[in-house]
């Protein structure tokens, strides 16, 4: 592989590592709106036990999306490659915050109704 096939593909990995740190930083700051606007209008017209799901899983995916970005960041300081550690927490904080959504939506269309 020559030097410029290298430099290639080094910034090729940068840019990967930049998407997924911000992924994870925009997951993480959408987290905490999405806590606060669910805890906002559901207040009242959920049941608790509901409520506290959705938290937990929008919770969840948050701090989940949290540990990522600070995992994104100690791989690039240290200069190793993402491991598949980060891959996990990009799988689950996308799903845990996916189904707390989800489920709000559901519950808030159904009390409208």
């Amino acid at each position: 592989m020559s030097s410029s096939d290298e430099a290639i593909a080094q910034a090729a990995r940068a840019d990967n590592d930049l998407l997924l740190y911000d992924y994870f930083k925009h997951l993480t700051t959408l987290a905490l709106v999405a806590l606060g606007g669910a805890i906002g209008i559901a207040k009242g017209t959920i049941a608790n036990q509901t409520l506290g799901v959705i938290v937990l899983a929008i919770g969840l995916g948050g701090g989940l999306a949290l540990v990522g970005l600070l995992a994104v960041v100690r791989e690039r300081l240290a200069g190793k490659p993402m491991s598949g550690y980060v891959r996990w927490l990009r799988t689950l904080s996308g799903g845990f915050f996916s189904f707390g959504v989800g489920m709000f939506l559901v519950v808030f269309v159904r009390s409208v109704d």
